[in-house]
């Protein structure tokens, strides 16, 4: 039940990461700094957009005016690792594959 529970702050820490993260682009466009926010756009997927951004939202707390945003963003963040952590230090066993390698690989006989 327990892992239950962390699962799902670690799922609710991602989601608001996420908002968070929309949020700062947002205010990027908002402040004229159009490269930038493309520029974290385009390597969200390569995981290095959602840090970059995060580093930027810092950087320019006082000139997106984001310090509330970056403050939950940071809090959500480190929650979010603390309890991913904590979920496979309790159950290792549920977060992996329960058969793999356990059944036998058919395999095609060919009869002449």
């Amino acid at each position: 039940m327990l892992v239950v529970l962390l699962s799902l702050i670690s799922i609710v820490c991602s989601i608001v990461s996420i908002i968070c993260f929309i949020f700062v682009i947002v205010q990027m466009f908002r402040q004229d700094d159009t490269g930038l926010a493309l520029l974290c756009l385009l390597t969200v997927l390569c995981g290095i957009g959602g840090l970059l951004a995060f580093v930027l939202g810092w950087i320019n707390v006082d000139k997106y005016d984001v310090r509330p945003v970056m403050i939950a963003w940071t809090i959500v963040l480190a929650l979010g690792i603390v309890t991913g952590i904590a979920v496979n230090v309790l159950a290792p066993e549920e977060n992996e594959f329960e058969d793999f390698g356990s059944r036998p690989v058919p395999v095609a006989t060919v009869t002449t």
